[in-house]
């Protein structure tokens, strides 16, 4: 019995740090997943509808953007859409003024992010 798929499981990840293991563990998981069904993680989050998950997800694809072989029509099109809006925390626990402004995706990440999940991705 099919319970999730990996498009569902990138959308929790992100919906839910806090129980994913935080943004360490939340990547650290991520960094294991293989191909990605680029169109039906888009049907997820239309059907989903919140903004702030949509742009933690399209951070989670350009961050790992090599390992998924993520086609740069899909994040020029969510980085369109996140530029539209407020700007987000990645981790609601960033204390203001820690963090550190991605500004194509309006999302703000721990500032030692890359030293806290240890090479899995790259970034923007």
């Amino acid at each position: 019995m099919k319970v999730s798929d990996q498009e569902r499981t990138l959308i929790d990840c992100m919906s839910r740090l806090d129980l994913s293991g935080g943004v360490v563990g939340a990547f650290r998981n991520l960094s294991m997943l293989g191909f990605i069904n680029y169109p039906l993680l888009i049907e997820y989050l239309e059907k989903i509808g919140k903004k702030s998950v949509m742009v933690r997800c399209g951070f989670a694809l350009e961050f790992f953007r090599k390992k998924w072989e993520v086609d740069e029509g899909i994040l020029m099109d969510l980085k369109k859409r996140a530029k539209a809006g407020p700007v987000y925390y990645l981790d609601r626990g960033i204390p203001k003024g820690m963090g550190k402004l991605i500004k194509e995706w309006n999302l703000i990440i721990p500032a030692a992010f890359e030293d806290l999940v240890g090479g899995v991705g790259s970034l923007p």
